[in-house]
């Protein structure tokens, strides 16, 4: 009953790191958004001229504009992410497991890179920067420049979402195993 009581109490240092993490988030994402709006709205261009002309133009400021929306929107994007992590981790120790009979199904940096890289993709479906709606945008954007002009500006942000979560969820799982390593605790018992 303690333990029940425990478990259900709200833990102040978790909500602050969840705040911290989801608006440092969008604030590092919020950049290659707006260059990505940017480059469907506008005809022609590419990434890199794209964000140099913001730069010069409108200063550094101006890649954190909007910025209230996608922070947001970040707790979804969390939401799926780790859905996404967790479901192809636990495929990818199936896989482990239907390899390597008796052998331990613990996924190597490279597989979790893999299922990182996976929510990334899956993630990169949902966080698409809203412009007056997603169907006011979708509208604007097919009647000035038809229907590509949708996925105009997503090979960056696909990039930015694969490599992204990749790296990161790859990170985490190596230093959860270095600290279960030296501490000598299962997954579960190490602290949140």
């Amino acid at each position: 009953m303690a333990s029940e009581l425990k478990a259900n109490e709200p833990n102040v240092a978790v909500w602050r790191e969840t705040v911290t993490d989801l608006t440092a988030g969008a604030a590092g994402g919020q950049p290659f958004d707006l260059v990505k709006v940017r480059l469907q709205t506008q005809n022609g261009g590419n990434t890199l001229p794209t964000a140099r002309n913001i730069w010069a133009k409108e200063g550094p400021l101006a890649f954190y504009r909007g910025t209230l929306m996608p922070l947001l929107g970040v707790g979804a994007c969390v939401s799926i992410q780790f859905g996404a992590f967790h479901g192809i981790r636990q495929a990818i120790e199936s896989y482990n497991t239907d390899k390597r009979p008796g052998h331990d199904s613990t996924l190597s940096i490279p597989q979790y890179y893999l299922a990182g890289a996976g929510a990334g993709v899956a993630t990169s479906i949902i966080s698409v920067q809203i412009y007056n709606g997603p169907l006011g945008c979708a509208l604007k954007l097919i009647g000035t420049a038809g229907i590509a002009s949708i996925y105009r500006g997503q090979a960056v942000i696909l990039l930015r979402e694969i490599h992204g979560y990749g790296v990161w969820l790859a990170a985490y799982e190596g230093l959860v195993g270095i600290a279960m390593a030296r501490q000598q605790k299962e997954r579960e018992e190490l602290p949140s």
